[in-house]
């Protein structure tokens, strides 16, 4: 029994290793980073972000929660190759599905049950834990944007991309404003307008 599941952890964790030649923003040159890189940084600022705001949440959750929640992308392929069709109703139908039955999948063939309920309770938004790292998701990926050296593809989405989720979970709010004012700079700099509807 010990063999078995010993040989299952192995199997896991060779195949999860993919993570770290998973791209995101692959079709974007100067903005590449692999999942792992990604989740990493997200659980650096989870953990700081707690200790700093003597935040009340379920750390262990949280944790997981930062490592479990782009797991999904493991070997993902879209087949979209531009900004405005990933936006279409029907590609993020798919994306979902596709994200829920992935989950599905290493759940089963690695007998780990948890990968499905944390997955779950981050998608349903509906505890503290699930929303804190929404935002936290977010504010990385803006942190990222902020410090690559290439354009900001996308002004009009980049600008306002944390804003739901900060409403989401306002005690990140003080933190999201000096995020704001950096990528404010960053877009003057770049030559963008900084439109009165941009401030949060």
């Amino acid at each position: 029994m010990e063999k078995e599941k010993s040989q299952i952890l192995l199997d896991y964790f060779l195949e999860t290793e993919n993570l770290k030649q998973t791209k995101r923003y692959a079709r974007y040159p100067g903005y590449e980073e692999s999942v792992t890189d990604h989740s990493y940084f997200v659980c650096f600022l989870a953990i700081k972000l707690i200790d700093e705001y003597d935040l009340k949440l379920n750390f262990e959750k949280v944790i997981k929660m930062c490592l479990y929640h782009d797991l999904c992308e493991l070997d993902l392929i879209t087949d979209y190759d531009s900004y405005e069709a990933s936006k279409t109703k029907a590609i993020k139908e798919k994306k979902s599905e596709y994200e829920k039955e992935r989950i599905k999948q290493l759940s089963q063939k690695f007998s780990q049950p948890d990968l499905c309920k944390i997955f779950s309770e981050y998608k349903r938004q509906e505890t503290s834990e699930s929303k804190f790292v929404k935002a936290v998701d977010k504010l990385e990926t803006t942190l990222h944007i902020i410090k690559i050296n290439g354009t900001i593809k996308n002004e009009e989405f980049t600008v306002s991309y944390c804003d739901d989720a900060i409403r989401n979970f306002p005690r990140l709010i003080p933190f999201y404003l000096l995020v704001k004012q950096k990528l404010k700079e960053k877009y003057i700099s770049l030559g963008f307008e900084w439109k009165s509807n941009y401030d949060f």
